[in-house]
């Protein structure tokens, strides 16, 4: 087993009984202590040719190897093999490698905090196992989708999660729960949910969203629609629309709070008595402590009305998925494929009583990351949790890159702006007049990093 970052033999023993030892390496100089016979060794490796050598030594020392892209975490999980031993479980993790202050600190826990990184590492380990690549068989949406649909999906292929999830679509009107990881195209079994109610039963539709800007988003894939003599109406409170045309309209694209409100009012009492499916996306926000209590009872009326609406539950993530199922009186599709390996890492940075200096690290260590992937080709999403963050996370990771910032305040909005033009990067908050034309743009890959609330 390797040396933890700044943690010596008399700090970490390497002598350990039978059992398993977990290890993320991501220094092709660390020096790997040989373990005991028997050991489950496994240990992920980044890619890139400097790691080629230990690779080869690990596999002749038995251990399985696997190399993760952009891996960024020095860590080993130790314990025995024996069932109900969590308590013995020993996890020890030092900095990340990009942050160059405090290179010999380290953090050890044991027990069940312990047990969560090996299940980390369990998750991650599956993720990159030989053969495991995430490429599959396209299907051709015309052996599934009725010949009259085709039209109005986005792509004529459709994925193995489409693939499996349209045929429940199409074969009845019972409400359905999907739960797929991000970007596996539930958006594709939405829209196949809604076509069958407006193009197939000439019913209306609806589709809540949690959030206004994600009206935007939805609208806006959905605009071929109205080409093909669709009406898409948009409700989300920022909007006026004018109320014949929401009576009109096929489909209604709103939040849970504007459709809600609507719901209470008389005038459109006919329009939704017509409405043949609700899509709801992100449907896990059912226990959100603000918003869940009016989607419950939204829900609850429309499930246990008389208007036969067929609800369509939409979700990338959730922990009592069959508890849902249930209290929808839905059947449950749960599927696991996705376009990419899921790499879900901790880096760490150097703790210190004074925020400010933990929050400088943690900003570093960001731009570190960014300037990594970017390099490579890649695009960056960075969430901050205030306005002013992502304006000095912006500042941190353009000087990384080269550009003089040295007279720019985050409150400058104007010269901000500049720099980031320069630096390739974009900001999305609330407030800022360019979010729009930065999210469209690193779409385009015309931006590498999008810096957002």
């Amino acid at each position: 087993m390797h040396s933890a970052t700044g943690v010596s033999q008399e700090q970490h023993p390497s002598e350990i009984g039978p059992g398993f030892a977990y290890l993320k390496i991501t220094d092709p100089g660390e020096r790997i202590v040989p373990v005991p016979p028997g050991t489950d060794l496994r240990v992920l490796l980044p890619e890139g040719d400097e790691f080629a050598v230990m690779q080869e030594k690990l596999a002749a020392d038995g251990a399985q190897v696997r190399r993760v892209r952009y891996l960024l975490e020095e860590e080993e999980i130790t314990g025995p093999s024996t069932p109900g031993a969590d308590d013995r479980v020993v996890a020890v993790s030092g900095l990340c490698r990009l942050n160059q202050l405090s290179r010999g600190t380290f953090t050890k826990v044991s027990g069940g905090p312990a047990t969560v990184a090996r299940e980390a590492f369990d998750l991650m380990w599956g993720e990159h196992a030989p053969g495991s690549s995430t490429s599959a068989m396209s299907t051709p949406a015309s052996a599934i989708v009725p010949a009259e649909l085709i039209q109005f999906l986005p792509f004529q292929d459709l994925n193995p999660a489409q693939a499996a999830a349209l045929p429940e679509i199409f074969a009845h009107d019972q409400n359905l729960f999907v739960v797929a990881p991000t970007g596996a195209g539930k958006t594709v079994i939405g829209m196949a949910a809604v076509l069958r109610a407006v193009v197939q039963q000439g019913r209306k539709a609806a589709w809540l969203v949690p959030q206004r800007s994600l009206t935007d988003e939805l609208d806006a894939e959905l605009a071929a629609w109205r080409g093909h003599g669709l009406r898409v109406e948009r409700l989300s409170g920022e909007h006026a629309v004018d109320i014949e045309r929401i009576h009109d309209a096929d489909l209604w694209v709103a939040t849970t709070e504007k459709f809600e409100a609507i719901c209470r009012t008389s005038a459109f009492r006919d329009s939704l008595a017509d409405v043949g499916a609700l899509v709801v996306d992100e449907i896990h926000m059912l226990g959100d402590p603000a918003r869940g209590p009016l989607l419950e009872a939204l829900l609850a009326r429309i499930r246990d009305g008389d208007t036969h609406t067929r609800i369509v539950g939409l979700s990338a993530t959730v922990s009592n998925a069959e508890q849902i199922a249930d209290w929808l009186q839905a059947t449950l599709l749960r599927f696991t494929w996705r376009p990419s390996r899921l790499t879900w890492q901790l880096p760490t940075v150097t703790a210190h009583s004074d925020f400010a200096v933990t929050e400088a690290a943690r900003i570093r260590l960001t731009a570190a990351i960014a300037g990594l992937v970017t390099a490579d080709g890649g695009s960056v999403l960075v969430f901050c949790g205030s306005k002013r963050n992502v304006r000095r996370t912006a500042l941190v990771i353009a000087a990384a890159a080269g550009i003089d910032v040295s007279r720019t305040r985050p409150d400058d909005l104007e010269r901000l702006h500049h720099i980031c033009q320069q630096a390739r990067i974009g900001l999305h908050y609330q407030g800022w007049e360019h979010r729009r034309i930065a999210e469209q743009a690193f779409r385009r890959r015309e931006l590498d990093i999008l810096i957002a609330t």
